[in-house]
């Protein structure tokens, strides 16, 4: 059977089912295959883009988080991480929220790339990043929905936080794991297994 190159979708119609902006929007595309099928109501779920950093200190220790996140319904360790804000750059909000969430400043960024959520019903954005360099220069600013505990980890303790799977969601995961493999970053190659 000969194989057809892969094609984009074509979309129909697109109608909103639900919106609460800038939290969430649901809609419901028609779309057509390739190969003509015509699916009426294929779902998307638009959420806001958000970053998340690995920010390591200059004696490279990473700067992480253990939070309760509901939607895991636990308590968890974590990235520092938030909301883009309107027209703002992936890097700028990378920055305001490790500064808000944790205190901390680095002078050295990468971005470690940009990532849709899922792949067939969106979910939002994440930008990942690492920083460098990361230093203390104010206490973390309090909101109502977040209780954070600022924690210094070892690489090889970040890491196994990892592997264990303790870091429980996918933002903070990509972001770390990209951070150990990716050869301009401060964390490698880093020892973690001494």
């Amino acid at each position: 059977m000969e194989r057809l190159p892969l094609q984009h979708w074509k979309t129909v119609s697109t109608v909103d089912i639900l919106e609460d902006l800038p939290w969430l929007k649901l809609s419901a595309d028609h779309v057509v295959l390739p190969n003509g099928r015509h699916i009426e109501k294929f779902y998307r779920l638009h959420l806001p883009e958000y970053a998340v950093v690995v920010a390591v200190t200059a004696d490279g220790l990473v700067v992480m988080e253990r939070q309760y996140k509901h939607a895991v319904g636990e308590v968890t360790e974590n990235l520092p991480a938030g909301y883009l804000e309107t027209g703002e750059s992936p890097v700028n909000a990378a920055k305001r929220e490790l500064l808000e969430e944790t205190g901390f400043e680095a002078p050295t960024w990468r971005c470690l790339g940009s990532f849709c959520v899922d792949g067939n019903r969106g979910c939002g954005r994440i930008h990942a990043f690492v920083a460098s360099g990361a230093r203390k220069v104010a206490d973390p600013v309090e909101q109502d929905t977040e209780q954070l505990e600022i924690i210094l980890k070892k690489p090889r303790d970040a890491f196994k936080l990892l592997v264990e799977g303790r870091i429980r969601t996918a933002g903070p995961a990509l972001t770390l794991g990209l951070a150990f493999i990716l050869p301009q970053s401060p964390l490698f190659p880093a020892d973690m297994m001494g």
